[in-house]
């Protein structure tokens, strides 16, 4: 889907996590999540991608506002999302994630790495990152998972967007 530059916007959130044993546990809360996104934003155009450990998610969503816009305001009615915080959500002229339907990637060592590189925190927490620096470090750890030739499962992969 070719959208206009204008109509472009990115949207930079976190929030944490609230995940019940309703929920299935966070394996299956996580599937459930990527398998709504499919469903959701297949044919919407948004690109992203989203970080998850035990303390957050964050999420980085690009497309035309009125799809990010509809994206997010389902993300903020998830149970699963409790404190959603937006760092960022602004018009763009290009893509970070123009090659991602929506990225996932969960901590490993690589991304811890990668997480110190952009922080001074020594745990991951986006409450103490700019949207900038988390923006940077999603895209530098989808980048470096599309110049992996297999991806582990854990690792960044290419999947439906949330």
């Amino acid at each position: 889907m070719r959208v206009s530059a204008m109509y472009l916007m990115r949207l930079t959130y976190y929030s944490t996590p609230s995940i019940t044993p309703e929920h299935g546990g966070r394996t299956t809360a996580l599937k459930d999540n990527l398998a709504a996104s499919r469903k959701n934003n297949a044919t919407s155009g948004i690109t992203g991608t989203l970080f998850f450990n035990d303390d957050y998610f964050a999420q980085v969503i690009e497309g035309h506002r009125d799809e990010v816009s509809n994206s997010f305001v389902r993300i903020s009615a998830d149970p699963r999302h409790e404190d959603v915080i937006i760092l960022r959500a602004e018009p763009i002229d290009e893509r970070l994630f123009n090659k991602w339907e929506m990225g996932f990637a969960s901590i490993t060592e690589q991304t811890e790495a990668l997480y110190r590189k952009y922080s001074a925190s020594p745990r991951f927490d986006p409450a103490k990152m700019s949207a900038e620096s988390l923006e940077q470090l999603l895209a530098e750890i989808a980048q470096s998972a599309q110049e992996q030739a297999k991806p582990e499962p854990q690792k960044v992969r290419r999947v439906a967007s949330l």
